[in-house]
């Protein structure tokens, strides 16, 4: 069923990229991608915490204990919310002021951006409320309807992407608002599965010191490996942009999507395999988590390599395909990030391992030191060699 969905997918996102840029148009799609791509960059506070959900809610489902997965479920919930509130008063002070002073936008295009950045704080938190929920179905292996979501979500902005021809003005802000209400109706259908099918789901208030340190901790490690992703990717969009204005982040925008709609093959081979590598570490069979490792590694390179080598060998004419008109620099852009997407895409499955474990210290300052170079080096590449694709 996920193969399904991925194939589903890949038509519709691409698809959808196509028309959003020919309805949109250049400036307006930078706009769109800069804007709503620096809240996700807030959204690193939320990552940490992400992971931390998916291992207790999965280890605790893994050890069969339905009291403890409900404690553990109801602290998730908690904190999440807590973040929610948290990416808010963030968003709406600290990254208002950056996007309205720092970020370049055109000034005719300045209160379209408003209205945008404050409809993507609305769908982050959103998205920030739906992840214990999410974490539970997955942990379930109910792979099925995370497929059937899925496949509901892109048909909606499929949908929406048709509704665009019917506003004559002011189209980057009602597709930011029908964005929203997409999100919304996805978090309502996770919640209301969850609460008819899962018991652990359910409205609970619980609080205990010592677990929710324990989760707090562990997700404080993550949460300096998400600040460390988060600037990586939107880092360098908000770089480019500053440089280069928001038809360069169009061109970026271009190929994020193609790397995401690439990266769907293995993305659906990692959730299927992610469950049972942290329950077979929380049930000490060691062995055979290893084994899930090294092949889930193996496996995941050789579903990418298979498709993106002769990607990246025909992306001119895979691009003159699929857009009218190809902004430049998306071609080299697309080509240097299916190169991450493989390397990304061999690491996951080791990752997972040492979430698995939960001692992650270690892995995610190393990790995040790394990550965290992007934005002075990159910096010094855009300045003193005058190109984009320098910072890649």
């Amino acid at each position: 069923m996920l193969y399904m969905r991925m194939i589903l997918l890949m038509a519709i996102s691409l698809y959808t990229s196509r028309v959003i840029l020919e309805e949109l148009g250049v400036v307006d799609y930078g706009v769109y991608n800069v804007v709503s791509g620096f809240i996700v960059l807030l959204a690193f506070i939320n990552s940490g915490l992400s992971s931390s959900t998916s291992r207790y809610i999965t280890y605790a489902l893994g050890k069969g204990n339905q009291e403890t997965l409900k404690r553990v479920f109801a602290l998730c919930l908690e904190s999440h919310i807590v973040i929610s509130i948290v990416i808010l008063i963030i968003g709406e002070t600290l990254g208002l002021w950056i996007v309205s002073n720092v970020l370049e936008i055109p000034a005719d295009k300045e209160i379209a951006a408003f209205w945008v950045y404050q409809c993507a704080i609305i769908t982050t938190i959103i998205i920030v409320w739906c992840v214990p929920y999410n974490a539970n179905i997955i942990a379930h292996e109910n792979m099925s309807l995370y497929a059937y979501i899925s496949i509901f979500e892109a048909i909606s902005k499929l949908a929406i992407v048709f509704c665009l021809p019917l506003f004559h003005a002011n189209k980057l802000i009602a597709y930011a608002l029908m964005i929203v209400g997409v999100q919304f109706l996805i978090m309502l259908t996770y919640v209301a599965y969850n609460f008819r099918n899962y018991k652990e789901s359910k409205p609970y208030i619980f609080f205990e010191k010592k677990m929710f340190k324990e989760i707090m901790s562990f997700a404080g490690w993550n949460l300096w490996g998400g600040l460390s992703v988060a600037m990586f990717t939107q880092g360098v969009n908000m770089l480019l942009n500053v440089f280069f204005g928001p038809v360069v982040n169009t061109a970026r925008g271009l190929a994020v999507t193609v790397q995401n709609t690439v990266q769907q093959f293995s993305t659906n081979f990692q959730t299927a395999i992610n469950p049972q590598i942290i329950k077979t570490y929380a049930n000490q069979e060691y062995e055979q988590m290893y084994g899930l490792v090294c092949r889930g590694s193996k496996f995941t390179f050789i579903l990418l390599s298979c498709l993106i080598v002769p990607i990246i060998s025909e992306t001119p004419f895979i691009l003159s395909i699929w857009l009218k008109e190809v902004p430049e620099y998306t071609t080299v852009f697309v080509r240097i990030m299916l190169i991450i997407s493989i390397i990304d895409g061999m690491s996951n499955a080791f990752m997972t391992a040492m979430v698995a474990t939960g001692d992650v210290k270690k892995y995610q300052i190393v990790l995040g030191a790394i990550n965290l170079t992007i934005i002075p080096l990159g910096y010094i590449a855009l300045k003193f060699c005058g190109t984009p694709v320098a910072i890649f």
